[in-house]
């Protein structure tokens, strides 16, 4: 399981009731890029490619630098390969948001300035990605599966 508050942490378990967290409390993914210095958290379930590696999609929030809000939630990717690095750290992440708020129910909401990614499924052909906009809405964005 990968979870987050500060940063993004693993943890596991073979019984789904009793979880063993990694010792000294080090991050699986620390900050890395301007739009995720203040929060990491895990986003939908990782989600296997053809290789055998993940794709992890996450939330991050902005302190401000660089072109970002403070405060402002996005939604980003990282690759994971937890054979090589079953404790991290991934293997790439994006380094801009793959979703950030743009529309007006995001830039103003709720919470302003907000987008985040709870949900991921493939149906029919397509993956569909459910997120939160500005705490008061529900967003899909869809893409065609790859062959």
């Amino acid at each position: 399981m990968i979870y987050g508050g500060s940063f993004l942490y693993q943890a596991n378990s073979t019984d789904l009731i009793h979880w063993n967290y990694p010792q000294g409390g080090l991050p699986y993914a620390a900050h890395l890029n301007p739009w995720e210095l203040a929060i990491m958290e895990s986003g939908p379930p990782a989600i296997k490619t053809r290789d055998g590696r993940w794709i992890q999609v996450y939330n991050g929030v902005a302190t401000g630098p660089g072109r970002y809000t403070p405060t402002q939630y996005s939604t980003g990717q990282m690759l994971l390969d937890i054979e090589r690095f079953p404790n991290g750290p991934p293997v790439a992440r994006l380094e801009t948001p793959l979703l950030q708020p743009t529309s007006v129910h995001e830039v103003t909401g709720q919470v302003d300035n907000v987008v985040f990614t709870e949900g991921l499924v493939q149906y029919h052909g397509k993956w569909f990605m459910y997120f939160g906009q500005g705490d008061a809405f529900l967003g899909v964005a869809t893409v065609p599966v790859q062959p």
